[in-house]
């Protein structure tokens, strides 16, 4: 479980809910992970919702041996700044290598100097990038690394949600200790460069970004946890991956700093009132203030164009909406008028009740994606996730 999917404020709540479910319903609940959070710390505040707290027991004897036995990479810590440029003229020295940013301009201007340099093998992953797109990107990547060609992934943290990849060499960028975990977990992933008596190679490096007064990391809470990597880098050095004391200590100090322990004001007193509704609404995983834009990817044009007219003329329902999925962007909804280049999607009307319009759904207008970066509006890629 990343420290990201799960905000800290909703941390409480959730494990109360989950301890609830296995004391009163007789429910297993198993979380598996190779960076688990000192969750057990916060038994206390989730008593106050479900009385038996929150008391992990291990299942797997023996677990710092297991990280020990199944070690794939070596770790490389930088302290100095590191240029896209000069990250672009090494990675013309390593054949295959995936690089993980922190943000997407952080991926576009290493993307830049790649192409300064007349690199080969590039490619991009970000979810500018509809799925179908980066699917397609994904099998080129795999099929690449299978037979040893030049190959160089510059992407966002998308990679590291459950993407199977395996490189021999990984850059990321400086972040949350979990997250440099997950990066981690793409070098040497099936542990082919152990039968040759080698590991993979990670490097953990700091970008120099010449823009200082814009916003290094994607999220506060995203820089938090990152603070919190970086004090324990200050007092421990290059911090071992495979020491589960480690992410104890990171999980510890990023919950002194995060407090996750006092809840939404808000949404306590709605549990407290058994206002399910309320709790419905106040509990947010993933803010959903987002639209879907449907895109003409290159290789899925004809499917476009179809979804499009068949939108314009009988309106989307919700079997139109599972076939665009595929070729859709998240968007945030931004805070003024929607942009130009995003044309309302029809609703197919209901009865005799009208249509109107969709405020989830939209339709790209003009030429804005690209083959390689995806989505690409005029006001540029950071008005989209991350």
């Amino acid at each position: 479980m990343r420290t990201q999917s799960l905000p800290a404020t909703l941390a409480v709540p959730t494990l109360a809910a989950l301890s609830h479910l296995a004391s009163r319903y007789g429910s297993s609940v198993v979380f598996a992970t190779a960076t688990q959070p000192a969750f057990d710390t916060l038994s206390d505040a989730v008593s106050r919702h479900a009385a038996t707290g929150w008391k992990p027991v291990e299942i797997v004897t023996g677990h710092a041996r297991l990280f020990t036995n199944l070690k794939r990479v070596e770790v490389e810590w930088r302290d100095a700044k590191t240029s896209w440029h000069a990250l672009a003229e090494e990675l013309k020295t390593q054949p295959q290598a995936l690089v993980v940013c922190n943000l997407k301009r952080h991926a576009l201007a290493l993307l830049d100097a790649l192409k300064e340099k007349e690199t080969d093998g590039v490619f991009h992953l970000s979810t500018n990038l509809c799925a179908e797109h980066r699917r397609a990107v994904l099998d080129r990547i795999r099929e690449r690394l299978e037979q040893k060609q030049p190959c160089r992934l510059i992407s966002t943290q998308c990679v590291e949600a459950g993407v199977d990849v395996d490189f021999p060499v990984v850059y990321r960028a400086f972040g949350p200790l979990d997250a440099i975990a997950q990066a981690a977990g793409r070098c040497n992933r099936e542990g082919r460069l152990n039968a040759q008596g080698e590991y993979g190679h990670v490097v953990v490096f700091d970008p120099e970004d010449t823009d200082e007064t814009r916003r290094q990391y994607p999220t506060f809470a995203y820089y938090q946890a990152a603070e919190v990597t970086r004090a324990l880098h200050v007092e421990h050095g290059e911090l071992d991956l495979n020491d589960p004391a480690i992410f104890r200590k990171y999980f510890e100090k990023l919950y002194d700093v995060t407090a996750p322990a006092t809840m939404n004001n808000a949404l306590e007193d709605a549990i407290q009132a058994r206002d399910f509704v309320e709790v419905a609404r106040r509990y947010r995983l993933i803010e959903q203030n987002t639209f879907q834009l449907l895109v003409p990817w290159i290789d899925r044009r004809d499917e476009f164009q179809a979804l499009r007219i068949e939108a314009e003329q009988a309106g989307i329902s919700a079997r139109w909406m599972r076939r665009a999925q595929g070729l859709a962007v998240s968007v945030y909804k931004p805070r003024d008028a929607m942009p130009a280049w995003a044309i309302p999607a029809k609703l197919k009307p209901f009865g005799r009740t009208g249509g109107g319009v969709s405020d989830e759904w939209f339709i790209l207008e003009g030429d804005y994606y690209d083959d390689t970066l995806g989505l690409v509006p005029p006001e540029g890629p950071q008005l989209f996730i991350a």
